[in-house]
Order: C-alpha cells, then sequence, then structure tokens
C-alpha cells in the first residue's frame, strides 16, 4: 500500500466519522475540508479530533458534578422539608389539632404506618426473599481464558482502543 493511498484512507475515515457524529450531535464540530492532502494533514485531523475528545470528557465531567451537586442540593431540600414537617407535627400534636385547613394548603396528621423490621433474615421463608440473579462477568471470562465451556457466553473479539494522555 502506498502512503497516498493510506493518506486517502486516514482522511477519507476521518471525514466519514466526524460527519458521522455531526449528524448525531449538533455541539460536535469537526471540519477537515481545509486540509491539505499530505501526511500531514492525518496529524492535523487527529489533533483536532484528540482536542473534540478531551471537550467532550471535559463537558462529561462537567455534567456529572452538575448532576451531583444537584442531588445534594436536592437532599438538603429534602432535609430542610422534613424540618419543616416535624414543626408542623410538633404543633399540631401540642394543640391537639388533627386538621387544619389553609388557602396554601390543608393539614392533616394521620396514624403512623406500622413499620416492617426483619429481626432474622435467616428464618424468613424463600417466598418473601428477593434475588437479584446477574452474570458473573469476571468468573466466566477467568474460565473462557482458562478454556473452560460456559454455556451461554463467549469471548467476544474485542475492538482496538484509543488510549489519549494529556501532555
Amino acid at each position: 500500500m502506498s502512503a497516498d493511498w493510506k493518506l486517502q484512507q486516514a482522511l477519507m475515515a476521518l471525514r466519514s466519522g466526524a460527519n458521522a457524529i455531526m449528524a448525531e450531535d449538533e455541539d460536535a464540530h469537526l471540519s477537515f475540508d481545509d486540509l491539505p492532502d499530505e501526511l500531514a494533514a492525518v496529524d492535523k485531523a487527529l489533533c483536532q479530533v484528540v482536542r473534540q475528545v478531551q471537550d467532550a470528557d471535559d463537558m462529561a465531567t462537567a455534567a456529572r458534578y452538575r448532576a451531583t451537586e444537584a442531588t445534594e442540593r436536592a437532599r438538603r431540600f429534602e432535609a430542610r422539608r422534613d424540618r419543616y414537617k416535624g414543626l408542623i407535627l410538633a404543633a399540631m400534636d401540642t394543640m391537639g389539632w388533627r386538621k387544619r385547613e389553609y388557602p396554601e394548603a390543608t393539614i392533616s396528621m394521620r396514624a403512623p404506618q406500622p413499620g416492617v423490621q426483619i429481626i432474622d433474615e435467616t428464618q424468613l421463608p424463600e417466598g418473601f426473599i428477593r434475588t437479584k440473579r446477574e452474570p458473573d462477568k469476571a468468573a466466566i471470562r477467568t474460565a473462557l481464558n482458562n478454556g473452560l465451556a460456559v454455556p451461554g457466553a463467549v469471548l467476544s473479539n474485542g475492538l482496538p482502543a484509543v488510549q489519549i494522555r494529556s501532555n
């Protein structure tokens, strides 16, 4: 294979992949239309893709951070709500009120519902136990790598992976 053919194939793969990404994700910005037809163009294109990988990774990290922040904020609001409800309960109980009507809401106290308390889990009948059944992929991989047959499982051909270490 000639270097020119390899260059054409690499550029075609990059352009095709970029077009597919942009068709699925309107926020993706990849364009290889202005690249010269030389070997350095592949390096330039790869650098541009690496920047997009890093940007996408940064955005995913930020989104996870914001999701964590939002979850923590929701927990704080729920704790605040529960403290306020405790105040209402204490005041109504002190006054001996079971129900109060206001323009904002109707407040009523209800009898507590009995909760289930497990004293000894080992004594529970099988019909009252939930068991999550899921494959142990690590054990299956070990067995298959050791040449053992595992009905319902096979090793797949892995795909090449790219590792990017930021400088």
